[in-house]
């Protein structure tokens, strides 16, 4: 018995933590191309309506966005594009492990 609980409770945790991998990875892609439209120079009057149809964490990530520095090499462009990615995808693991 002890068996099947060990078993059910791994099965669990692994579930759990591809859940959170495949959440916090959306959150990455989802940071990735709101930073390639600042990039860009995409108005974020522009993008506004739809991340806020997608709700506050959206609102947070533009907002956030458009907070950073904007640069003109594309070695900067992907290095910031990356760094932005990198800290929500950390922000949402950070969250999901309880330690904000």
């Amino acid at each position: 018995m002890k068996t099947i609980f060990a078993i059910a409770t791994a099965l669990t945790l692994a579930a759990s933590t591809a859940a959170t991998a495949d959440e916090c990875r959306e959150a990455g892609d989802d940071a990735a191309a709101v930073m390639v439209a600042r990039q860009a120079g995409t108005a974020i009057s522009t993008l506004m309506p739809d991340m806020a149809a997608r709700g506050e964490r959206y609102v947070q990530m533009l907002l956030m966005a458009y907070e950073r520095p904007r640069f003109t090499s594309e070695e900067y462009q992907a290095r910031e594009i990356e760094d932005y990615r990198a800290l929500w995808e950390t922000g949402c693991y950070r969250a999901k492990a309880g330690t904000n």
